[in-house]
């Protein structure tokens, strides 16, 4: 995920009942070891009653401060089960799942819920083996596809996962641990190392958000140790590389990122990924120091107009010029030199543009030149 590409969290509604368009939202659930360290309280229940907020009888507890025997009160929020011709069906009475719960927000339908779950806190049982919930579509509801059930050799059977949870919450507590210690050093490579065990975690539980992954990340940013942000930088799995980015964002950071970017030996995804590690627009200006070495936006125009066929590399090469065109010349962010001859570069790509969406890239960089920020347009004589 591009440090330019923020998601966002929207608010949750009920769906329960309503056809597949009902959700309006994009849902992000959290990975097992986030649940854990998040939830108040997990436990397996079977739902036995209640319409709208469901009467949850407790079968297991992994955490928080209720028995089995217990019968809970939980908003099930937009979890539903598939249901004929593309509509869904709610939770009802005899399904058996896995809650990771905190406190109800503002109760739910049908009278007060001490209970609501996180985002991705809710699994079904369903023929041995646990069923996730998954947003096939935004806007759209998060639905278990009950037909599905046994299609996946993934799904993990029913056993197995109550191991997986029980083990999760050691698995929170040492990794705070580690984290701790390693911050307290200031050991960039151990905060590396636990950042390459939470992307092999992603990369078995699947999409998810990881906050011990972030956590991790944000404390090895303001180290701003160039080896081991490039090391984390392309650690496969993990969900955002943001804070990481933010550790290049120095005088040497930004040397070094354009080095890697012109390393002509690695691949054009390896060089997309310091790419998207640059400061996107005002963030070019860090404690009032330009962070960009002299010269740089038309280097990356150049780079750009030398890649063929490879639309993901120099579409993200002429993003990063079009947001210092469009947004940051007010703050001194880039000589208008070198912008005004990054344009010249930009302008000049369009007879070769290998596709059309390179094309629109192009036009949409020399627009945003043309336009200009608060400072007006970019002056193109300027640019010899």
């Amino acid at each position: 995920m591009g440090v330019r590409r923020m998601l966002a969290i929207v608010a949750m509604g009920v769906v329960a009942g309503l056809s597949r368009a009902a959700w309006g939202g994009m849902y992000l659930p959290f990975d097992l070891e986030t649940l854990a360290a998040k939830s108040e309280v997990v436990v397996e229940g079977e739902v036995i009653g209640g319409k709208g907020v469901l009467e949850v009888k407790v079968l297991g507890v992994y955490g928080g401060g209720v028995k089995e025997g217990d019968v809970l009160r939980v908003n099930p929020l937009f979890y539903a089960k598939s249901g004929a011709r593309g509509m869904t069906a709610p939770l009802e009475k005899g399904d058996r799942l896995f809650w990771f719960l905190v406190k109800a927000q503002g109760g739910g339908p049908g009278g007060a819920a001490a209970w609501a779950p996180l985002a991705g806190g809710v699994k079904l049982e369903l023929e041995g083996r646990v069923v996730e919930f998954m947003q096939w579509g935004n806007p759209g509801p998060v639905v278990a596809e009950v037909a599905r059930a046994n299609q996946s050799e993934t799904a993990p059977l029913v056993e197995a996962y109550r191991e997986e949870v029980a083990g999760s919450f050691k698995e929170v507590a040492r990794f705070k641990q580690e984290m701790a210690a390693a911050v307290a050093a200031k050991d960039a490579d151990g905060l590396v190392e636990l950042l390459a065990e939470r992307g092999r975690a992603a990369r078995k539980q699947g999409m998810a958000r990881d906050e011990l992954a972030e956590a991790a990340a944000a404390a090895l940013g303001p180290l701003h140790n160039n080896e081991a942000l490039d090391a984390a930088l392309n650690i496969e799995g993990l969900w955002s590389t943001e804070d990481i980015a933010r550790g290049f964002w120095t005088v040497e950071g930004m040397r070094y990122l354009l080095k890697r970017i012109e390393d002509g030996a690695l691949t054009a995804e390896q060089r997309d990924r310091y790419v998207r590690a640059l400061p996107p627009g005002i963030m070019g200006v860090q404690d009032g120091l330009v962070i960009w070495p002299r010269g740089s936006l038309v280097r990356l125009a150049k780079l750009a107009a030398e890649e063929k066929g490879e639309d993901s590399l120099a579409g993200d090469l002429l993003n990063v010029v079009r947001l210092s065109a469009g947004q940051a010349r007010s703050l001194d962010f880039v000589e208008q030199g070198d912008l005004a001859a990054a344009m010249k570069v930009v302008a000049g790509m369009r007879e070769k543009a290998g596709s059309a969406w390179i094309l629109r890239e192009i036009d949409e960089t020399v627009a945003a030149g043309e336009i200009g920020g608060p400072m007006g347009p970019v002056k193109l004589e300027n640019g010899k």
